[in-house]
């Protein structure tokens, strides 16, 4: 009987296909720029040292350092946050370019950044596709209108049962 159960299973894959051989979703310009503005938000967020900071920011040993805030204090819930956006690549190095150990705690150096990019105006094409890969190329204008716009690319990458990710250093998101 048991048999019988493995090959109506085999069949049923061999005729239906299985879920890695179903196509990938699409990803729209407004999808794409929806997960690139939720992207720098969690960017922010991270490099900000986290948002649940119960007494402000503590500072660390190390000049102009600071101790995450209780929800992003933990490798683990780094990782989990950011991949909400990110590929686990993308994830790995921004978590080591930015997190440093002082006292057995992680910590973060303050820094500010910005752009004059109006993303609210950006307009994008797929500049190139493949299976699982999606690159926009986004023309962004700048604040002003004194400047042509900034042409940048991002690259998507789907994951299975996890969706689109950014697969792109951080700078091209500001």
């Amino acid at each position: 009987m048991n048999i019988f159960i493995i090959l109506l299973l085999l069949l049923h894959n061999l005729v239906g296909g299985t879920d890695q051989n179903q196509s990938v979703p699409e990803l729209s310009e407004e999808l794409a720029l929806k997960l690139r503005a939720e992207g720098l938000e969690r960017l922010s967020t991270f490099i900000d040292g986290g948002s649940e900071c119960d007494q402000g920011k503590a500072p660390a040993s190390q000049e102009g350092y600071y101790y995450f805030c209780s929800d992003l204090d933990t490798y683990e819930e780094m990782y989990e946050y950011l991949e909400e956006t990110f590929t686990p690549d993308i994830t790995k190095k921004l978590i080591e370019s930015v997190v440093v150990v002082d006292n057995n705690r992680l910590s973060y150096q303050s820094v500010g950044w910005g752009s004059l990019n109006d993303w609210s105006r950006a307009n994008g094409t797929i500049a190139s596709r493949d299976e699982k890969t999606i690159k926009y190329k986004f023309r962004v204008p700048v604040f002003g209108d004194s400047h042509p716009p900034s042409e940048i690319q991002i690259e998507y990458e789907y994951i299975p049962e996890q969706g689109w990710r950014i697969n792109s250093p951080a700078r091209s998101l500001r």
